[in-house]
């Protein structure tokens, strides 16, 4: 039974008492150092990474230790987000609610105390193992590099090759009809694509042409001196170093291999240099390799377009040759060979050709891809069943077939080759379904929330994110597509399907995200970041049941795409299974008529939120909760009515991008608070805030509907002051069309789309057009009411490469011989009274023609050749 303490006991309880009060108290105090110690860890696990991942792909042990590492990561990176959230809350408030809320906090901050405290004790214990944290990363010569077999591929296996490898013969000019000094060639393609197989064949057939050759494949840790030892070797001009002993550097060699060039003049040479990643072998090249030396050739691959033009540039001679995936019916042809090669052709080839013909579109016609699916199908029974579950689990099966194993090492040559920074971002693209094209700045908005993205002095975060996708455009690893709306010419991405299968792969590995998809409750280990796509409601419930019992407070991001499921019992789980939430993404969901659950506003980590909800009139206060917001897009279907933005809105202060796929009306004191603001779309121009839209000066993108003679008025003089937008999309009500005055503007002149809805006919057209000479792509209403020949005032924009035009009652178009010299894409619309198109268009590449019309109007021939005609009936 327990007593109340006497009076002699209370002074020993009393210090007992103040000790520990003084342990946890000076726990709490030492935060702040802690957390700078920790940031210090984190940058050497950064550093640790980055050395060891490569090697885990092939050491299963170095793959735990790196599961391990990233682990330890998370957590420093969790207790480090969460501290600073507490001290946002704090700093938000008053004196007298600030002591209140730092009273509620003591519990958090004694957890960030002791969490802190654990993780020294590990990460020391670390340490004082060798078990991690010290990488030693392995020669090159130990790695096993399965393109050395390329070379022994039988010819009568090759299909595809025998146009490509004359043309590159032509272009190599090897019987020096066009070129009499050295030539150089630079071979790209994506990987995959055949590049070796085909620089191969084609020096095979020419080497016995030249008195020296060389063939060298550039490992990625290859110095300048081993490529030209090597050279010196297959030129069996070893010997000439022989006074030199063991003291070999570079400079040594270039002098001795131009020295025995200068005196052997007549002597011609070809050089394969296979798989280069860089300039820097360049200039030994250059030096050691004489231009002057007659009929000679240096032939590169590589996979980078970059490297390409580098190489072939900076030659006095050289050339591009671009090698591109097999055509459909090669492809096929290819994926037959490998997979019933001399076996007779039965009847259930026919049965299973729609099959093949799907996975050999999922291999991107890569020969690579294709042969290493035809081994895996090989070992199966054929008949549909097995085929279907291969070309519906394609990932699965590749994982366990061995011989998949070094495509997936060649496939990823590139992804190591990225800088550190890029590598998640590339792994970025598995959490989104296959065969998916991504917009580009939908993309760069979530690598900024996630934090991906470093600030850099010269540029915003955006601008560093589009010079990241260049760099993946240039490294073959993902390829650029363009959205099939003319009016939306935003440039799209994606990756090959045998490339995502790799990427999920890979993301496993290093516990980077996890992606359930079908009706399969999958469990899975620590995961940072969810990808939803297409489960049932009875999985939503499992899945969220599952993260809450095994307390995974670590997931960052939720990506959901068709969710079988309304969201709703999803988000209001969300503040238990995920407190520190910086991305959430619904997309094509059922479109629930449930109001927006109220547990999102206790996201207040959240940096992109995206959303798709019905019944959406106003925006719930709620989400003016989200101080840390960056990116806000709310997609519904209640199209023709305006969504209301509240007054509080004015509290994200951090809001980059704000998207409503109709319309939002801004009360006033909003928009002028918003001063981060790049992309704003779409404004109702009757909102009262209008006005306030001329204080966004770091605004890109705008889209403004309802525009009347009003509102223009409040509008065009802000729309003047936006010296760095980018890209306008305008919408004018009918019953002012032809009314507004629009020759007094001057447009900003960055401006490098725009978009203008709504016919401005019976009046001049825009001289200030001519003027904008970064604009990219334009559409607008091309009536036969204007003054003058719109065509006559764009002809000279050097830098026009997207037309639509939206015709009303036009029946000729002239191009006209001498502009639009960079056009290459013009999409024309409404064009029943159409009767001939004309001019030269030297760079067209693509002409759509939308709506009823006459399909043998008067064109050029080539023009005709890239015309395609889109007939839609009148369904009335």
């Amino acid at each position: 039974m327990w007593k109340f303490p006497t009076a002699k006991s209370l002074p020993f309880i009393w210090n007992e008492a103040k000790k520990f009060l003084e342990v946890e108290l000076m726990l709490i105090k030492g935060i702040p150092n802690g957390i700078k110690e920790m940031k210090e860890e984190l940058k050497e696990i950064h550093e640790y990474l980055q050395n060891a991942e490569k090697d885990a792909d092939d050491d299963d042990d170095v793959k735990k230790k790196v599961k391990k590492v990233r682990r330890i990561m998370y957590n420093l990176e969790d207790v480090i987000e969460f501290y600073d959230l507490l001290r946002q809350e704090h700093d938000q408030l008053d004196f007298v609610s600030g002591c209140m809320k730092h009273l509620k906090q003591l519990k958090s901050k004694y957890d960030i105390g002791y969490s802190i405290e654990e993780m020294k004790k590990e990460i020391n214990q670390l340490r004082g193992s060798d078990e991690v944290w010290t990488h030693q990363t392995e020669s090159s010569q130990q790695q096993r590099d399965p393109r050395m077999w390329f070379e022994y591929i039988d010819e009568s296996q090759l299909v595809g090759l025998d146009r490509p490898k004359a043309k590159l013969i032509e272009v190599l000019d090897v019987k020096m009809a066009t070129h009499q000094s050295r030539l150089i060639v630079s071979v790209k393609g994506m990987p995959g694509v055949g590049k070796t197989t085909l620089v191969q064949k084609v020096y095979d057939e020419v080497k016995q042409l030249f008195q020296l050759k060389a063939w060298v494949t550039v490992s990625q840790s290859d110095r300048p001196l081993d490529v030209l030892l090597k050279i010196l070797e297959q030129f069996r001009l070893v010997h000439i170093l022989q006074d030199f002993g063991n003291e070999r550097d570079v400079k040594v060699i270039v002098n001795k291999i131009r020295n025995y060039l200068s005196h052997n003049k007549a002597t011609r040479y070809i050089v394969v240099l296979d798989d280069v990643w860089g300039y820097e072998l360049w200039d030994c090249v250059n030096c050691a390799l004489l231009p002057s030396q007659t009929g000679s050739r240096i032939l590169m691959t590589t996979r980078k377009e970059e490297v390409a033009r580098y190489w072939a540039n900076s030659s006095l001679c050289g050339e591009i040759y671009t090698l591109h995936p097999l055509c459909d019916e090669d492809a096929r042809l290819l994926f037959r060979k490998y997979l019933f090669q001399e076996k007779p052709r039965s009847d259930s080839q026919h049965e299973l050709e729609q099959i093949s013909r799907d996975i050999v579109r999922k291999c991107g016609n890569l020969p690579l891809a294709i042969v290493a699916v035809a081994r895996v199908l090989s070992r199966k029974e054929r008949n549909q069943l097995e085929w279907s579950i291969v070309r519906d689990n394609l990932g699965r099966e590749l994982r366990n077939c061995p011989k998949f194993k070094d495509t997936r090492t060649i496939m990823l040559y590139s992804y190591h080759e990225l800088p550190y920074e890029l590598k998640p971002c590339f792994l970025y693209f598995g959490m989104f379904p296959e065969d998916r094209e991504l917009e580009v700045d939908e993309l760069i908005r979530l690598w900024i929330g996630e934090g991906f993205i470093k600030g850099q002095t010269d540029n915003t975060l955006e601008e560093t994110a589009q010079n990241y996708v260049n760099e993946l455009i240039e490294s073959g690893l993902v390829i650029v597509s363009y959205n099939s709306h003319p009016r939306y010419e935003a440039r799209w991405i994606k990756v090959h399907d045998i490339l995502h299968e790799i990427i999920l792969s890979k993301s496993e590995d290093l516990i980077f995200s996890h992606v359930m998809s079908g009706n399969a409750l999958t469990q899975f280990e620590m995961c940072r970041r969810l990808s939803v796509i297409n489960i049932s409601e009875f999985c939503s419930k499992q899945t969220v049941s599952y993260i809450k019992a095994s307390n995974y407070n670590c997931i960052r991001s939720i990506i959901s795409i068709s969710y079988g499921a309304s969201p709703c019992m999803l988000l209001r789980s969300l503040p238990m299974i995920a407190q520190c939430l910086r991305i959430l993404y619904l997309e094509d969901n059922t479109k629930t008529d449930e109001d927006i659950p109220k547990e999102v506003g206790k996201l207040q980590n959240l940096r992109v939120l995206c959303l798709c909800f019905c019944n959406i009139d106003k925006l719930p206060g709620f989400i003016c909760q989200l101080i840390n917001l960056e990116s806000l897009e709310i997609k519904y279907s209640s199209f023709g009515r305006s969504i209301e933005v509240p007054r509080e809105f004015k509290r994200l202060c951090k809001l980059r991008h704000l998207l409503v796929n109709w319309k939002a009306k801004f009360p006033r004191g909003v928009l002028q608070s918003l001063i981060e603001l790049q992309t704003l779309g779409k404004v109702d121009a009757l909102s009262d805030g209008l006005e306030e839209i001329r204080c966004l000066n770091q605004l890109r993108k705008l889209e403004i509907n309802n525009i009347d003679e009003n509102s223009w008025l409040i509008f065009y003089p802000a729309l003047q002051q936006m010296n760095e937008l980018r890209s306008l999309d305008a919408s004018i009500v009918d019953n002012i069309v032809g009314t507004l005055e629009l020759n007094s503007i001057i447009l900003p002149q960055k401006l490098e789309r725009l978009v203008i809805h709504g016919n401005l006919g019976r009046t001049r057209f825009p001289s200030w057009m001519e003027t904008l000479n970064m604009l990219v792509s334009l559409s607008f209403c091309f009536s036969d009411e204007w003054l003058e020949d719109p065509l006559q005032v764009l002809h000279n924009l050097s830098s026009l490469e997207s037309l639509h035009l939206d015709l009303l009652h036009v029946n000729t178009l002239d191009f006209g011989e001498h502009g639009f010299r960079s056009l290459k894409r013009l999409y024309i619309s409404d064009t029943k009274c159409l009767r001939s198109i004309s001019g030269a268009l030297p760079r067209l590449q693509k002409l759509q023609i939308d709506a009823e019309c006459d399909m043998t109007m008067e064109m050029p021939d080539r023009i005709r050749k890239v015309t395609s005609f889109h007939y839609y009936q009148d369904r009335s």
